[in-house]
């Protein structure tokens, strides 16, 4: 597997863990009704399970799966793709941080949501020179 891909799916794996931590919290908070608080951890959970599992599991998924191009970056710009995974993380970890803070209708929204779209952005044109037709591949086009 390539070493970009391991990241991307490595970063998600963390997410799940947090995630999946979240929930149980919340699970555990309907059984023995703690302080009401701790819904406060359901948009956190939401978060995490979303935007930090799922879109990066499928970003590195397809970045290993889809068929390589010829010639020497064959699955496209490493030092663009790195950005993208820096950027992704870097908006995460800054709506996490609104989220928890209890600002998640300020200025740092607007860097979360432009930090991911661009990184989403950067990683649709890498992954779209990749995609071809199966009788493509097949001729050796």
């Amino acid at each position: 597997m390539d070493r970009l891909s391991i990241w991307w799916i490595r970063g998600a794996l963390i997410y799940f863990v947090v995630g999946v931590t979240l929930g149980a919290l919340l699970l555990l908070h309907k059984t023995w009704s703690w302080d009401m608080l701790w819904w406060r951890l359901l948009p956190l959970h939401i978060y995490t399970m979303l935007l930090g599992f799922m879109i990066p599991f499928i970003i590195g998924v397809a970045h290993w799966i889809l068929p390589r191009n010829d010639g020497p970056h064959d699955r496209g710009n490493p030092k663009l793709i790195i950005t993208a995974w820096v950027l992704w993380h870097t908006g995460l970890i800054a709506g996490l941080v609104s989220e928890i803070s209890g600002s998640a209708r300020s200025a740092i929204t607007l860097s979360v949501a432009l930090c991911n779209s661009v990184a989403v952005m950067i990683m649709f044109t890498q992954l779209w020179r990749r995609l071809r037709l199966f009788k493509q591949i097949y001729n050796g086009k």
